[in-house]
């Protein structure tokens, strides 16, 4: 009994320790554009919402409510994290996007899929609303469904980033982020397994330790490409070192990126055009891109 007793102890202080930072890691990029800090945020929200239930469970405060109220506040914490989760995985898409490209998903498709999701989303917490409402078991039916169609639109959206992740373009691609990233799914892999294949209640103690894991490889990511913004042209600088790419190549490269023609760059440079489609063509080479378009988008993905 006493060591049931501890272990419960342990999951709590462990979900407290994850509510913590999930509360941490909800307010200390608030001011942040980046990526890296929006997934952040909504891995907060994600792993805040069932650190307060288990919490306000332990404590007592859900089971004092009129037991009407139950299915309710259950279908609120659940959605909720539908929610956050959601989130999740579309700054996770965001946040991998700079990686090397990969067979899932194009430019092109990325803004359907993520439309596509919201409104199953939206479709699974009305049909839940419903079946709770009315009972309707045909409800109850439909809204699993969605739920099914949601996390396989889920799994395919990770799938894509963690390829991305694990097969860079080239060196260049390797940023300082690019570890914490990449551990992220190998990671959550991990918990999934051990969380199928351990008994209770020591399955319990899973959660807790995936998130703040989750949340810890997370907040590196984000205070190392803040440090990379707070020294702007740096990351250019070290993309161009691991390229080889020489001064002149650099200075052409940095005016493509501006999207000036060859022409204005030959006559900026003095250089012939013959002379120019080399350096370009080199340029792309190393650089691992077909276009003015790719280039300034890695360029830019280096300062992000």
């Amino acid at each position: 009994m006493s060591g049931s007793s501890g272990l419960d102890i342990l999951i709590q202080l462990l979900f407290l320790i994850a509510y913590t930072m999930g509360a941490a890691g909800l307010f200390l990029p608030i001011f942040s554009r980046r990526s890296s800090g929006r997934f952040l945020q909504m891995l907060a929200v994600t792993g805040i919402i069932p650190s307060l239930q288990v919490i306000l469970n332990a404590i007592g405060v859900i089971d004092d409510l009129p037991k009407v109220w139950h299915p309710i506040t259950n279908l609120m914490f659940n959605e909720l994290i539908l929610i956050g989760l959601w989130g999740l995985v579309i700054t996770w898409s965001a946040l991998t996007r700079n990686f090397s490209p990969t067979p899932l998903f194009t430019d092109r498709a990325r803004r359907p899929v993520g439309i596509t999701g919201t409104a199953i989303l939206g479709i699974n917490m009305a049909l839940q609303a419903l079946a709770l409402y009315s009972r309707n078991r045909t409800a109850q039916a439909a809204a699993q469904f969605a739920l099914i169609i949601l996390f396989a639109i889920i799994t395919l959206i990770v799938i894509d980033g963690t390829i991305r992740l694990y097969r860079p373009r080239n060196r260049a691609s390797e940023k300082p982020e690019s570890l914490p990233l990449k551990l992220i799914p190998a990671v959550f892999s991990a918990f999934v397994i051990l969380f199928s294949i351990l008994p209770q209640p020591w399955k319990l103690l899973i959660p807790p330790i995936t998130l703040t894991t989750l949340f810890t490889l997370a907040i590196t990511v984000f205070v190392r490409q803040s440090a990379g913004a707070s020294h702007p042209g740096r990351a250019q600088d070290a993309l161009f070192e691991d390229t080889g790419i020489t001064p002149r190549e650099r200075e052409i490269a940095l005016m493509l990126a501006e999207r000036l023609s060859y022409k204005e760059i030959s006559a900026r440079l003095f250089i012939t055009m013959s002379t120019m489609q080399i350096h370009v063509s080199r340029i792309y080479g190393k650089m691992g891109v077909n276009s003015k378009t790719e280039l300034s988008r890695k360029m830019g993905a280096a300062e992000r």
